[in-house]
């Protein structure tokens, strides 16, 4: 069953993140890459561990370099494409990593 839930410890951990105002950063940015993953159409779903790592590679780079990921020259950009494609396809057919 998919986990549509993160704990904002793990993002902590993750990022290594000592401050209340980078974690609501951190947060902010995790949310908008749900919703451009849902609007991808990927299933919210943090069992799985190439999901999870999508969502933090996102909200890491954007809460470094915010306008890194909007040039898909950038070797981020097509990488974080490949991943989002690969989620597409195991979840249609149903994959769970």
């Amino acid at each position: 069953m998919a986990d549509p839930t993160f704990p904002a410890d793990d993002l902590k951990r993750l990022l290594h993140i000592d401050s209340n105002e980078e974690l609501q950063n951190a947060q902010d940015l995790q949310a908008a890459a749900e919703i451009y993953l849902s609007n991808a159409g990927v299933e919210k779903d943090y069992n799985n561990a190439l999901y999870r790592q999508v969502i933090i590679s996102y909200v890491a780079k954007m809460m470094d370099q915010p306008d890194l990921l909007t040039n898909l020259s950038e070797n981020t950009g097509l990488m974080l494409n490949g991943f989002i494609h690969q989620l597409r396809l195991s979840q249609t057919a149903g994959d769970t990593p």
